[in-house]
């Protein structure tokens, strides 16, 4: 496939409007199978459609439980009936879900990589033993099906301990378990039946590394700060994703040594087009290696913006020609994204003049406590310009917010 013979893409998951609005503006027609059909997605993309559909009450489902692949795979199924399809990009949600990206692949080509890439390097014994032999740092981890089994891995790594589930995203059922009586408390109700990763608890701070790459090479973009369990904009979990601020401020030492391991990693396993590394740098400033997000991230909009980029473009001239960016080593600002949880079930007002916004939902729709409610994106010249701003524009947005009746 040629870049020249691409029109039409297809944009499936979760969090789409900064994809979108790459695509867009590298010049194509772009459809969307979204979660829940926001205003600002509707107003970019040349058609949506709806997984999620709003209650009577207009009140939204709840991202957190109800969240099911095959229902996007049938949305991509009913677009492709009406629109011819050249390209498939995918946003996030599909990471361990090989069977639902085979069956895209029969309705047009995924640019980036393929199912049996994604079925590689989401196994994670797989890639916590192929990660370990190239040198890097990870944490001790297992897979376990059984109470006894989490017990034993509990003892043998050494409390406190990390679980969390093998098909999980956004910080979803992550917990921190410091001792086997609360690893018991935890598991009761999820052992056996589920498939839970136990893991070394290692303190730090929380971060990724944005990679493209073409098979073979790999470039690190920017490192990134990943903001975690923020509880003032409505995350409610204590490792629940609450955004992002690119690039990470830290020491070009411990910058670059990020760079290097997150290239190491994404060359290692062949990864195509645009790639996320997550990783902890420990308090002696080491990376250790989380695991790998085969696809576009949360941090796209931020990227683009601190380094004068466009993501799909880049992204899909990785993958068809093989050409990587040159490495940009002074990103031109900060860039915040945070994005915001409703503090109680709330009636949406309406936010849709608010420039700084993104993910606006309809006004007048409700959303349960705890669900994403919008994201916030601003950029300053400094890290806490940046931030702060953000943070401003998200308490205005909460003393906005009326508890639905």
């Amino acid at each position: 496939m040629r870049a020249a013979e691409i029109r039409n893409l297809l944009v499936i998951g979760v969090d789409l409007i900064p994809l979108v609005k790459s695509a867009k503006k590298a010049g194509y027609n772009v459809y969307c199978v979204d979660f829940f059909g926001d205003y600002d997605l509707n107003l970019i993309a040349d058609g949506v459609y709806v997984v999620a559909k709003p209650g009577k009450d207009h009140s939204l489902p709840r991202l957190s439980s109800e969240f099911d692949p095959e229902k996007f795979l049938e949305g991509a199924r009913e677009v492709s009936t009406r629109k011819r399809i050249d390209a498939i990009l995918l946003s996030s949600g599909f990471d361990d879900s090989p069977r639902i990206l085979e069956d895209l692949s029969k309705i047009s080509e995924i640019l980036g990589n393929d199912p049996e890439t994604f079925r590689k390097v989401r196994n994670k014994e797989f890639f916590f033993r192929n990660v370990e032999n190239l040198g890097l740092k990870i944490p001790e981890s297992c897979v376990v099906k059984e109470m006894d089994e989490a017990l034993q891995a509990g003892e043998k790594i050494g409390y406190p301990v990390i679980i969390k589930p093998v098909d999980g995203f956004g910080g979803f059922g992550v917990k921190l378990v410091r001792d086997s009586g609360q690893m018991i408390h935890f598991m009761k109700d999820i052992l056996p039946g589920s498939e839970m990763v136990i893991q070394r608890y290692v303190p730090g701070i929380p971060a990724s590394v944005s990679v493209i790459s073409n098979g073979r090479e790999a470039t690190a973009l920017t490192v990134n700060e990943q903001l975690i369990g923020l509880k003032r904009f409505g995350q409610k979990k204590r490792f629940g994703f609450s955004g992002n601020i690119v690039p990470l401020e830290a020491a070009e030492c411990v910058i670059e040594k990020c760079k290097e391991v997150a290239e190491k990693v994404v060359a290692f396993f062949g990864l195509k087009g645009s790639n996320g590394v997550d990783i902890v740098i420990s308090e002696d400033c080491e990376p250790w290696i989380i695991e790998v997000n085969p696809r576009f991230q949360s941090t796209l909009e931020c990227v683009e913006t601190v380094l004068g980029i466009n993501l799909v473009d880049t992204h899909i001239n990785s993958c068809l020609t093989g050409n990587l960016p040159e490495e940009i080593d002074h990103p031109s600002c900060f860039c915040t994204r945070i994005i915001l949880y409703a503090p109680f079930r709330s009636s949406i007002p309406d936010l849709r003049c608010y420039s700084h916004l993104r993910d606006i939902p309809y006004p007048g729709a409700i959303i349960e406590e705890g669900e994403p409610l919008c994201s916030i994106i601003w950029s300053g010249s400094n890290r806490d310009s940046s931030f702060l701003g953000a943070e401003k524009a998200a308490d205005k947005i909460i003393r906005l917010l009326k508890p639905a009746i």
